[in-house]
């Protein structure tokens, strides 16, 4: 893609709008950051494994958490 491309122009204005927000996590705020300069294909590998792992370390949490709550019912 070149620097023209309409999809990069949206997607950066995209990350400098969540750049700006207060709400957004100082994590995400440093991963959008540190994703512009990173290679494409090497930034959808990592983010393929952030996925898989942290998708699954987050349910086992929420399921954990339900499950202490059912038992205290």
């Amino acid at each position: 893609m070149k620097l023209e491309d309409p999809a990069l122009i949206k997607t950066d204005e995209q990350i400098d709008w969540l750049l700006s927000r207060s709400n957004v996590s100082p994590w995400l705020k440093n991963a959008l950051t540190a994703a512009r300069g990173r290679d494409p294909v090497e930034l959808l590998n990592d983010l393929g494994i952030l996925d898989c792992v942290l998708r699954t370390r987050c349910n086992a949490q929420v399921r954990s958490a339900l499950e202490t709550l059912e038992g205290g019912n």
